[in-house]
């Protein structure tokens, strides 16, 4: 736990020298995770997706923040995009599931899932 929050500090330090480093946000949201801070982390990988709109692992690891805080359709929304945008992509069904719980949720995957030709593990 204390080297994320020093790694926090680093990357902080960082984006002061240069705040257009979507990797640099991306981490930070990373380490943010890690400490179940999943608000912060969603803040980072906004900026992330601010700067790059196709940066998939930012929609990714968002997606699951949401789900954490029991955001099911904007992480339904987030998942969504990962395969509108790369259907080869792959996403682990257990993280897709926990969105799901809600009947609203999976009524508007399913409908995606039906619609839409990707693949799903």
């Amino acid at each position: 736990m204390r080297k994320f929050k020093e790694a926090i500090t680093d990357y902080k330090k960082a984006i002061e020298l240069d705040n257009s480093s979507q990797e640099t946000y991306f981490r930070l949201g990373l380490c943010f995770m890690e400490l179940k801070q999943n608000s912060n982390a969603i803040e980072m990988f906004d900026k992330v997706i601010k700067l790059n709109q196709t940066f998939v692992d930012a929609y990714y690891n968002k997606g699951l923040c949401l789900s954490k805080l029991g955001r099911f359709e904007e992480a339904i929304f987030n998942y969504n995009f990962i395969l509108s945008y790369d259907r080869k992509n792959l996403i682990k069904f257990s993280d897709i599931s926990v969105c799901c719980g809600k009947a609203t949720c999976k009524k508007i995957f399913m409908k995606f899932i039906q619609k839409e030709e990707c693949v799903i593990i």
